[in-house]
């Protein structure tokens, strides 16, 4: 594939963020009364976070059980650590003048906060916003193929749950799996082992 933009998901694609979300899970649960295990929690990661609750049964207090759990995230964010490959690939497609942008149901304060950490920086990033329909929808990452001026044909998106593909096939561009993420290893047409093996399919 050839390809000028490589939009990433954040979580299980560029962090491993599992111990934070682990943790903040936790707490908010104790709280909030919720018996719901974590890797209940997780196996919906990539849905907008109120989402993520409706779809585990919860429907009362979203607003609180959400800024409950970005503050304890947003707390814990040190032990939030980049995959491995992570920083130097970024600088290769840099270096190779592909456009890089990032696509998440995080949100933007605690996404900004963790590229700035670890000297990330990207052209284009679209975090999850209240306003705004989230992943499957493609609304963000349509956003970021238009600010890009650069073909769909020639975009991708890296991500590691199976609503990435799903929120890709929406926008009409193609989808590369990360096996090293939180998703169930499906049969997907482009599947990556390492974050470096992207500059061999672009």
């Amino acid at each position: 594939i050839k390809k000028k933009l490589i939009i990433f998901d954040i979580d299980g694609v560029l962090f491993n963020s599992s111990k934070n979300m682990e943790k903040a899970w936790k707490i908010v649960c104790l709280k909030y009364k919720l018996k719901i295990p974590f890797s209940k929690y997780k196996s919906y990661i990539g849905y907008p976070f109120q989402s993520i609750l409706i779809k585990l049964g919860i429907n009362k207090k979203l607003n609180n059980i959400e800024n409950d759990y970005k503050t304890i995230s947003q707390k814990f964010l040190g032990i939030i650590r980049p995959y491995k490959n992570v920083v130097e690939t970024i600088s290769l497609l840099k270096k190779n003048k592909i456009k890089i942008g990032i696509c998440t149901s995080k949100d933007s304060k605690r996404t900004k906060l963790l590229l700035k950490k670890n000297d990330l920086f990207f052209d284009y990033i679209e975090c999850s916003k209240k306003s705004v329909q989230g992943k499957p929808n493609p609304i963000q990452l349509n956003k970021i193929i238009k600010s890009s001026g650069i073909a769909k044909s020639k975009s991708v998106y890296v991500g590691d749950m199976d609503i990435d593909r799903m929120t890709a096939n929406n926008a009409g561009i193609d989808f590369v799996f990360a096996k090293w993420g939180y998703g169930k290893k499906k049969k997907y047409k482009y599947k990556i082992s390492s974050i470096k093996d992207i500059i061999k399919i672009i």
